[in-house]
């Protein structure tokens, strides 16, 4: 078995942005997630389900999210957005 300094439980917004500066510090870790795809609880909503916020406060850590059609997101655009991300 692998030794990590950090194990990440959950591949949702917060470990991708918790896994950024790890990474910028050069820290060993992993991220074990349930789902075997990127997008994390957005991937099980409907399809008509728009981000609450504009994207300018919704992006992740080195990343601003890209322009998108609405000023809210759709859900498509912030499963997109997570998968390019990861």
């Amino acid at each position: 078995m692998e030794e990590r300094d950090v194990v990440i439980i959950g591949g949702g917004q917060s470990a991708l942005a918790t896994a950024y500066f790890l990474l910028r510090e050069n820290i060993d870790f992993i991220i074990l997630d349930a789902n075997n795809v990127p997008g994390g609880a957005w991937t099980r909503t409907w399809d008509s389900l728009k981000l609450f916020s504009p994207k300018e406060f919704s992006s992740l850590p080195g990343w601003m999210m890209p322009p998108t059609k609405e000023t809210y997101p759709s859900r498509e655009e912030i499963i997109n957005y997570l998968t390019e991300y990861e």
